[in-house]
């Protein structure tokens, strides 16, 4: 598991055209939620929409949009979620896109 009461998001090179993520939950089973958003807030993929996790899970994003639209280069946020026992974290880090 991960450091106590944490996710920790590990981030492969982000200047590739896929970004693989492995989040390190606190506890487990939980409930995982992982979406991508940019600078200004608004929704550009949702990658797991409270989906049931263990301790590690691989989630890749393949640069797209919801909608299926290649997202531009820029800064985005990464947000991860986890929810067991009526307990949630979460946990954000910014990452570029080229």
């Amino acid at each position: 598991p991960a450091e106590e009461g944490r996710i920790v998001m590990d981030l492969s090179d982000p200047f590739s055209e896929r970004l693989h993520i492995t989040c390190r939950l606190p506890f487990a089973p939980a409930l995982l939620s992982v979406t991508v958003f940019d600078t200004e807030g608004n929704l550009v993929a949702r990658l797991l929409d409270w989906e049931p996790a263990s301790f590690v899970e691989a989630v890749e994003w393949d640069g797209q949009t919801d909608d299926g639209k290649p997202s531009p280069a820029g800064l985005y946020v990464l947000s991860a979620q986890a929810s067991a026992n009526g307990q949630i974290v979460r946990e954000k880090t910014v990452f570029t896109r080229q």
